[in-house]
């Protein structure tokens, strides 16, 4: 009998734990809803180098295949890349600004990070 229990108990315990984090990212979801909704590919005049926006992650793909990945996320008509490593380190996120509906991203610091400075959306 206390067997079934501990059984019962156990597996309830795993079901909550489950839908907890099925919950959060639900929850993660509605609140950054700008950020996930902000997905593409974009390219730019200068270089092969392409961005893809997906999920709240920005990946960068260099000319020679080599790919970069880094959270972000979107206020208003900034994007923000978040570049430190750790709560810890002293690091400025990366401020691209959004134009229109997403068409055009532009950049101030990009250069510093060997980025161009201007990024159109794909078709």
């Amino acid at each position: 009998m206390n067997v079934k229990i501990i059984l019962k108990v156990g597996v309830g315990l795993v079901l909550a734990t489950t839908l907890s984090g099925c919950l959060e990212e639900e929850i993660d979801r509605i609140i950054n809803k700008e950020t996930y909704a902000m997905n593409g590919t974009y390219d730019n005049n200068y270089n092969e180098q392409l961005l893809r926006l997906s999920n709240g992650v920005l990946t960068h793909q260099m000319v020679d295949g080599n790919q970069v990945s880094r959270p972000f996320r979107v206020e208003g008509k900034n994007l923000y890349v978040q570049f430190r490593n750790s709560s810890k380190e002293k690091r400025d996120d990366l401020v691209m600004v959004i134009h229109g509906n997403g068409e055009l991203l532009s950049c101030n610091a990009c250069a510093k990070h060997g980025l161009a400075s201007i990024w159109t959306r794909q078709q």
